[in-house]
């Protein structure tokens, strides 16, 4: 590839990384929040034992049980957002090592 093509490529992909940064600092604000709901959802339930409301005690049981369902669902999301980052990463610095080698053999000939 020419140097270029390799540039180009690097931009590319630093681009891509940076969507995928995003992408994962989204999900990490959205497992934060359910985090947030899950401590409100416990407080309320205690409070629900220690008046010992069981109708509350099941509707705040079954807000947690899908607030874990989603944080579930999150958590696989952000595993796959990891994986693919390390992949652009490898990418990446493997572009940086051909360029690398690029420039130094282009510019080895004209000295």
């Amino acid at each position: 590839m020419t140097i270029a093509a390799l540039n180009c490529r690097m931009l590319t992909l630093t681009s891509y990384k940076a969507d995928i940064e995003f992408r994962l600092q989204r999900i990490m604000e959205k497992r934060q929040y359910l985090s947030y709901k899950t401590i409100g959802i416990a407080q309320e339930k205690s409070t629900a034992m220690q008046n010992e409301d069981e109708y509350a005690q099941y509707v705040l049981e079954q807000q947690e049980n899908a607030i874990n369902a989603l944080d579930k669902i999150f958590e696989m999301d952000q595993t796959n957002i990891e994986t693919q980052q390390k992949a652009a990463q490898t990418e990446l610095e493997s572009i940086q090592k051909l360029l690398d080698t690029n420039v130094k053999s282009e510019f080895k000939y004209l000295s």
